[in-house]
């Protein structure tokens, strides 16, 4: 289930900026995924059980944007959903929290070949 989320997380920030950014970021985002995942792997155990809390909690707070789970929305959904989250204007936890994924994701993202060679 965590695996899935972040692999959504991923597609959500990858096609958010591919859009605005960068057309050359293409799909399959296992390689960011991956990356993202190792991440969670090698933080403290505190922060890893805390940032997996967040995941979950922002799993299932899907409900309230598209009907379903994060995961199991429309992008169109999961990428409002992810805007929410962004620009919360009460909970800076949730701003933190899509920081931290979008950080991570957009590393392993334009850390790839093609990604370089467009930003060179």
């Amino acid at each position: 289930m965590l695996t899935t989320t972040i692999a959504m997380i991923s597609d959500t920030v990858a096609r958010d900026r591919q859009l605005r950014y960068l057309p050359g970021l293409q799909p399959p985002y296992d390689d960011a995924v991956a990356f993202v995942l190792g991440g969670l792997l090698t933080m403290p155990r505190a922060m890893s059980l805390a940032l997996r809390c967040a995941t979950l909690l922002f799993l299932f707070s899907g409900v309230w944007y598209g009907g379903r789970l994060f995961s199991r929305n429309s992008p169109e959904a999961r990428a409002a959903q992810w805007a929410n989250w962004r620009n919360h204007p009460f909970l800076g936890s949730f701003r933190d929290f899509v920081r931290f994924y979008e950080s991570l994701a957009m590393m392993a993202l334009y850390s790839r070949p093609e990604a370089a060679r467009k930003i060179a």
